[in-house]
């Protein structure tokens, strides 16, 4: 489970509870922090912030899972699913990070992008995927 917090144009956040993976080790009940630093945004940039969350969070649901749906696809090969992933075996979370940590930084370009457009919570992909590579990303591994 991810808990995530936005600011509007200030730092966003996305924790979950440390669970033992390799950074993560002896830290069990910590927490893993991504800290994404956003781009600032010049006055004439700034159209209509309404939406901007509903964007963040629709972009961000989305492209989790697009990229999970591809995921499981490469583990499949091709083939049916295991079964139940071996009985729902213990989430590895650090694996969920490599595609949820990802979407929420393309849903944060999105709510950037959304600020520049007239209609409350839309954005062109263009737009939003040039501000995603202006997203910086820290991790911060607490007990």
């Amino acid at each position: 489970h991810y808990l995530a917090v936005t600011q509007g144009g200030e730092q966003a956040r996305l924790s979950r509870r440390c669970r033992g993976g390799s950074m993560e080790e002896g830290r069990e009940g910590g927490t893993v922090t991504y800290v994404y630093g956003l781009p600032r945004l010049s006055v004439e940039e700034l159209v209509n912030p309404i939406g901007a969350g509903d964007a963040c969070s629709g972009a961000t649901l989305s492209a989790a899972l697009v990229q999970r749906q591809r995921e499981k696809r490469r583990e499949e090969g091709g083939k049916e699913c295991r079964k139940e992933e071996q009985e729902e075996e213990e989430d590895d979370d650090e694996e969920d990070d490599a595609w949820v940590v990802p979407a929420f930084r393309l849903g944060l370009a999105a709510a950037s992008a959304s600020c520049g457009e007239e209609e409350n919570s839309t954005f062109r992909l263009e737009r939003a995927r040039a501000l995603e590579s202006l997203i910086t990303i820290e991790v911060q591994v607490t007990r």
